[in-house]
């Protein structure tokens, strides 16, 4: 079977194969275009960082800037430098204590939810944990990011719209070698240009939206307003800031609501682990609301965390295409190869990982084992320059929203086990169905 085939028929169990087969940088063709695989830390740490200036975007990956324009995740070269100095400066680490109490009050409410629903349904109900946490996640963006408190329609119009999509997004990217411009108006394009033009439409109203009063201690409270009020000479224009609420509505809210989807799961499997999460958040907080001073107190949710991030990584691979020839563990790298890591198979490498289909937060515990690891053996937020510029803001809202849910709920496996689908990002195709009933009462 052609390397094409095996790669659209099962993108993950493809690069896994070539892992454990001991093809650590295999070479392939289709027509004229080469590739090249990576699942090697040390060949992946050379495209990433080392010689990263030699590698660009992708032409297949940036197929994602029909939707997302030439925001930070499709843009390149200058443009990529500019826009990635303006929207630094909104995730150092004051901000980011500012966003937590937009998490802790938006968590206060979520929770408050499902206590309703639960005691409407007896006390336990079964949920699509996965839709949950996309619909939280999205509340917590707009205000964060936007100083925008989007409204319940508003919510569920932008979670349709985005869901279709990213489906086409997948086929787009990982299952057509050629897509037809959008301006051609076949079925598909069609509809996409359709549900584009919802998101544009809600993301004017963000843009259109007064701005809230900044904060005396951080001055503004948002990320837009951060970029709004930068200097006239490198202000972005509204087609830029539309292009990069967009890649944040994707990234910073997508991402995070995948890991909570899949650790709750996880979780559900694993009552031992969820049992001493909840020990170690009770015992921080004393049964009250998780506070950003907490979370540096919380180091089991920050390894359960870790370790559902190495089974589930948000971006499932990572793709770059040389601008020059090079060179990778000896094998010859010419101009214009796509080179793609395989962060999935490095990350359930038994190379690397003890028993590694095991959910076992405690192997992020340091040891000699962990020390000795390559870098590159993890690296679910990418690395080198082009590292996730949100990873900060995601570990935060992550660890806060994980610490209240498992102080203040149990879960079980639902009526059907999620399956990982290779969208834009690693999310469960058809949801995580989990059965949520209230803890017991704090002691």
């Amino acid at each position: 079977m052609s390397f094409i085939r095996e790669f659209r028929q099962d993108p993950l169990r493809y690069q896994v194969e070539l892992e454990r087969r001991g093809l650590l940088v295999h070479p392939a063709q289709v027509l004229t275009q080469k590739f090249l695989f990576l699942s090697e830390p040390a060949a992946i740490q050379h495209v990433m960082q080392t010689n990263a200036r030699n590698y660009r975007k992708d032409p297949i990956a940036m197929r994602i800037s029909i939707l997302l324009g030439n925001g930070l995740l499709t843009s390149d070269g200058n443009h990529w430098r500019k826009q990635r100095r303006l929207m630094q400066p909104a995730f150092h680490a004051e901000h980011v204590e500012a966003y937590a109490e937009i998490v802790r009050a938006k968590s206060r409410a979520f929770l408050a939810r499902w206590r309703e629903r639960l005691g409407a349904n007896g006390g336990e109900t079964e949920l699509d944990v996965h839709r949950e946490m996309t619909e939280f996640t999205l509340e917590v963006a707009g205000e964060a990011f936007f100083g925008n408190d989007l409204r319940r329609e508003s919510l569920e119009e932008f979670w349709w719209s985005l869901e279709w999509i990213l489906k086409e997004m997948d086929v787009r990217l990982n299952h057509r070698l050629f897509n037809l411009p959008l301006w051609i108006p076949t079925p598909s394009n069609r509809r996409l240009s359709r549900e584009i033009a919802v998101l544009d439409r809600l993301i004017d109203g963000i843009l259109d939206a007064p701005a809230g009063p900044p904060s005396p201690a951080t001055g503004p409270r948002n990320l837009l307003s951060v970029l709004m009020s930068s200097t006239d000479e490198e202000r972005m224009s509204r087609r830029e800031l539309r292009d990069e609420i967009l890649t944040l509505c994707l990234a910073g809210h997508e991402t995070t609501a995948g890991l909570l989807g899949w650790t709750l799961h996880e979780l559900a499997k694993s009552p031992a682990v969820a049992a001493r999460l909840r020990e170690e958040v009770l015992g921080v907080t004393g049964g009250g609301e998780v506070e950003f001073a907490h979370l540096s107190e919380l180091p089991l949710a920050r390894r359960v965390l870790m370790e559902t991030m190495r089974l589930y990584p948000p971006a499932w691979m990572l793709s770059r295409q040389a601008i020059g020839d090079d060179e990778i563990l000896g094998s010859r790298v010419s101009k214009g190869t796509i080179v793609i890591a395989g962060t999935y198979a490095v990350q359930r490498s038994a190379r690397f990982w003890a028993d590694p289909e095991r959910f076992d937060p405690d192997r992020f515990v340091e040891s000699s084992e962990s020390k000795a690891r390559p870098k590159f053996a993890y690296f679910p937020f990418g690395g080198g320059p082009r590292i996730c510029i949100g990873s900060s803001f995601a570990m935060m809202e992550a660890t806060s929203v994980l610490a209240s849910l498992a102080s203040s709920f149990e879960f079980r496996p639902g009526s059907e086990a999620p399956k990982p689908a290779t969208r834009v990002t690693l999310r469960p195709e058809k949801g995580v169905r989990l059965r949520v009933r209230a803890a017991a009462k704090n002691q």
